[in-house]
């Protein structure tokens, strides 16, 4: 990495990887603000949006929906 000089094996690791320095969140959803740096972080999220109604959790800020409440707490931070 440019940035850190950590070494990566795999070139894409070295790509998500180097959003963490440059704020880069390519994969947006097109449901609620939601943005990350990786797809698999993009699927997992839209799990939520299946499961809104359902024993989620909703954000007091934003009514974004959350099955965790550990994740909740991340997001309010």
């Amino acid at each position: 990495c440019e940035f850190c000089g950590k070494v990566f094996k795999n070139c894409s690791n070295l790509t998500v990887h180097r959003r963490s320095h440059t704020g880069e969140k390519p994969y947006k959803c097109r449901l609620c603000p939601y943005a990350c740096a990786q797809s698999s972080k993009l699927t997992r999220h839209m799990k939520t949006h299946r499961r809104a109604g359902k024993d989620t959790l909703q954000c007091r800020y934003c009514a974004m929906p959350f099955s965790l409440a550990t994740t909740l707490e991340k997001h309010v931070r």
